[in-house]
């Protein structure tokens, strides 16, 4: 069996892409006028929202800057997003030190952070749930 060997084309620049193509998306987006935004079809179903019911009204709340109404609108991806743009931002700020950002978790610690993401995402969703 032979060792997994890292691959010598760095993954950043695709990342840079990446967010390009994120913020022309977004400033498109904001030139386009105010249209209706989808209904979500769990919630439409059955009336009852589901785990991630209002991430389209959340990133449409960030992108006109309504910062706390994003927030309202789905809790657990608002962090999350967050935390991407987070980890995303470290990342940059490693590679131009001339370092890789890796974290690597011994498989007890993985399982307390997956643990941790479905508290968390269960949580959202009744928070959700009861907001209606």
């Amino acid at each position: 069996m032979k060792p997994h060997v890292r691959s010598t084309i760095p993954a950043w620049p695709w990342v840079g892409v990446g967010l390009m193509i994120l913020g022309v998306g977004a400033g498109v987006i904001q030139l386009l006028p105010d249209l209706p935004l989808p209904v979500c079809g769990f919630k439409a179903a059955t009336g009852h929202p589901c785990p991630a019911c209002g991430f389209t009204h959340m990133l449409d709340s960030l992108l006109h800057g309504h910062i706390t109404q994003a927030y309202v609108m789905n809790p657990f991806f608002f962090i999350a997003l967050a935390v991407l743009v987070a980890w995303v931002g470290a990342g940059f700020a490693a590679r131009l030190a001339g370092q890789d950002l890796f974290v690597d978790l011994p498989a007890g610690q993985r399982k307390w952070v997956w643990i941790a993401a479905i508290a968390g995402l269960l949580c959202s969703w009744l928070f959700l749930w009861r907001a209606g």
